[in-house]
């Protein structure tokens, strides 16, 4: 890999970083009460909050990421990221929930994010991780990529996937230009074209410079790009650039306007303010803006040496300077203290395997399920392996065993079938089987699941009139004995007979 030829002293990276880490804290608290809210609140700012820090995943997940390249290196895989996420986060709403149920059920990252995820999949849970990955990687857009691409497949799919991406390459720009404008433009390089997100971006900056105001721009990326969860990505994007656009640099404007906006607050006003840490660095914010080292509120399981953010700071810039050691891409941060290296630990096994499946991962009674299995060797040598397959109770799997005889990096794809055996009674919802693998280098073990397809059998609606009238005879007109209260229009009364109905669930539809 080229050596990346940008530059950074040491002093000004640690201003960047904790002005960035200041920002995210006082960002995420003066939006959090408000998250949710989706009318415009369009309100004074309430000074009293940007000196106080409350608990927000926006930051607890990064704390994670940041601790487990403390504690693993560099050679972490996006099922090392999804364990930690499993074991440590205690709270699971919309996407975080799904991604937990997956996990459990042997549904792995990628598949993780999508699978059964159609509600919040584009959801804002990772584009708001983006800041730890640009701090890390300044620079470095291949390797800052390749982590950013499995933090978002944990519990997402691929437009805010792209979203992380895009702010992240937006963060990392500022570390050496404070031009926002070509920042916005440079990560926008990195969007895929007439993509939804693409777009939503576009129309955003087309509003600022055609010279709408932000109230317009906000009702324009309602109208086009709107979405009944606050969390969903593409409008709270949106906000994002409204609130740095229009904010103009102004520390405590952008974040007013980013709550204004409505919607995710705390997601908004945390990543517009952490941008804006990085430009004005921690130095302005704490003495040309009166900002303060609010601390830190974490509420997962990290174990954090002081609760201060500064030293946060400090600990994301060690591990940054490990990265300028191990990857070319990143930049060169001249004049650095001594600091903690990332282990170096080597945690790639002899061989891999990881389920390809043909259609949803899911089992049925009668739906037997065609799968792949991948077995990659990752070793500079040609080995030989004895694989074993072990099918839950009440499933059968083929091939069972089988021999393989891989060459270095030869990733060979193993057909499998499964299905449910006929003296079943009970079909489990989670369906781990375990793959064995063995060889002169040693005894390995992985897993992977199949969903198991529930069976329903579904009555109804049985809907009844909203209105009895039983009574009437039919060739009665009905209308007139619909009664019509004070300030209803009798035509809205026999359409709302027409449209209603009710479920009487004291009434026996079906005998049970």
């Amino acid at each position: 890999m080229e050596r990346n030829q940008k530059h950074l002293s040491y002093a000004d990276y640690y201003d960047k970083v904790y002005g960035c880490f200041l920002g995210k804290c006082i960002g995420g608290t003066a939006g959090g009460p408000a998250e949710g809210r989706k009318e415009l609140l369009d309100f004074p700012l309430n000074e009293e909050l940007l000196h106080k820090c409350l608990p927000n995943d926006d930051l607890d997940l990064q704390i994670l990421w940041l601790e487990l390249l403390e504690s693993e290196g560099f050679d972490i895989t996006a099922r090392d990221m999804a364990r930690e996420f499993y074991e440590k986060v205690p709270y699971g709403p919309g996407e975080y929930a799904y991604f937990k149920k997956n996990f459990a059920r042997g549904i792995y990252p990628p598949l993780s994010g999508s699978y059964n995820n159609r509600y919040y999949k584009n959801g804002m849970g990772c584009p708001i991780r983006s800041e730890v990955w640009a701090c890390i990687f300044p620079g470095a857009d291949e390797t800052r990529g390749r982590y950013v691409e499995m933090d978002g497949s944990l519990d997402h799919e691929r437009d805010s996937i792209d979203g992380e991406k895009f702010l992240a390459a937006l963060e990392s720009e500022l570390f050496f230009s404070d031009d926002l404008r070509l920042a916005i433009e440079t990560a926008q390089s990195i969007v895929p074209a007439d993509s939804k997100l693409d777009r939503v971006l576009r129309d955003t900056i087309r509003a600022y410079d055609e010279g709408c105001d932000w109230k317009f721009t906000r009702g324009m990326i309602l109208r086009n790009y709107g979405h009944a969860d606050c969390t969903n990505m593409y409008q709270n994007l949106g906000f994002i650039l409204i609130s740095l656009l229009y904010g103009k640099g102004d520390f405590r404007e952008t974040i007013r306007l980013g709550l204004a906006c409505g919607y995710d607050t705390d997601c908004i006003c945390a990543t517009a303010a952490s941008i804006l840490g990085i430009i004005r660095g921690a130095k302005n914010l704490l003495h040309e803006d009166g900002m303060s080292d609010t601390g830190l509120a974490v509420a997962i399981g990290t174990k954090r040496k002081t609760g201060s953010i500064a030293d946060l700071a400090r600990d994301v810039c060690a591990v940054g300077l490990s990265a300028c050691n191990r990857f070319g891409d990143t930049a060169t941060i001249t004049d650095h203290p001594e600091y903690t290296a990332v282990p170096d630990k080597m945690r790639t096994p002899a061989i891999t395997v990881e389920a390809v499946y043909d259609g949803n991962p899911t089992i049925g009674p009668d739906a037997p399920t065609a799968f792949a299995l991948a077995f990659c060797n990752r070793t500079d040598r040609e080995i030989a392996a004895e694989i074993s397959i072990t099918a839950p109770d009440g499933i059968g799997c083929t091939p069972e065993c089988v021999k393989l005889c891989l060459k270095s990096g030869e990733r060979y794809l193993l057909s499998c079938r499964a299905e449910v055996l006929p003296d079943t009674k009970i079909l489990a919802e989670t369906n781990l089987f375990t793959v064995r693998m063995s060889g002169t280098f040693g005894e390995l073990a992985d897993t992977f699941g199949l969903v198991g397809c529930a069976v329903w059998y579904r009555y109804g609606p049985f809907l009844e009139n909203i209105r009895d009238i039983s009574h009437v005879p039919p060739h009665e007109p009905y209308s007139g004995h619909l009664s019509v209260l004070a300030g209803e229009n009798l035509s809205d009364i026999v359409r709302e007979y027409h449209l209603g109905g009710i479920a009487d669930i004291n009434h026996e539809f079906v005998s049970e």
